[in-house]
């Protein structure tokens, strides 16, 4: 009993003489973590592997010539429009395959009677411009949250008057294609 005392009374003494709340105080924080699911678009397109060869006289068309990979979580577009290059020849031949050199186009050059053209969803062969078309789209349900492959077809008319190139000169165009998720 006298053992129980002792103890009783030197834990009171070393309660006593602690700093006044160390056992009573606690401090806490509150952390808030946000969350939003962010959407998910991964694209590709793919041209020809080849040079293509073109004959006069004829709309040469080459089926499945452009190859595009969409993964996409959301709906989404793709648009097509000529890319801008460092110099374009004539402003008025926007969409049309213009004689190049290997790195650069050729000032004062060839260039083909007729713009290529590009198959657009829906619809037949339409020209190439300087301005975003919407060549493809994905209807709700249809392509969302799945890996979509497709192809599109181009053309290029060729008339009797179309200059042959030398020299290792070379018709080209460059498309340049947009993949897009709505906001």
């Amino acid at each position: 009993m006298k053992r129980v005392l002792l103890l009783g009374m030197i834990l009171a003494i070393c309660i006593l003489a602690m700093p006044q709340g160390v056992l009573a105080s606690s401090q806490g924080s509150n952390v808030t973590v946000n969350a939003n699911i962010q959407n998910v678009l991964e694209f590709a397109a793919l041209g020809p592997s080849n040079q293509l060869v073109l004959i006069r006289g004829q709309d040469n068309v080459f089926p499945n010539a452009v190859n595009f990979t969409v993964n996409s979580s959301a709906n989404w577009t793709i648009t097509v429009a000529e890319a801008p290059t460092p110099v374009q020849p004539s402003p008025t031949h926007v969409g049309f395959m213009k004689e190049w050199t290997g790195s650069n186009y050729l000032a004062g050059g060839a260039f083909l009677s007729n713009s290529i053209k590009i198959k657009r969803e829906l619809t037949d062969m339409q020209p190439l411009t300087n301005t975003a078309d919407r060549i493809q789209f994905n209807v709700a349900g249809n392509y969302a949250r799945t890996l979509a492959s497709m192809q599109k077809d181009i053309s290029q008319s060729v008339t009797l008057t179309d200059s042959e190139l030398f020299g290792g000169n070379r018709y080209q165009v460059v498309f340049g294609f947009s993949c897009s998720q709505p906001f």
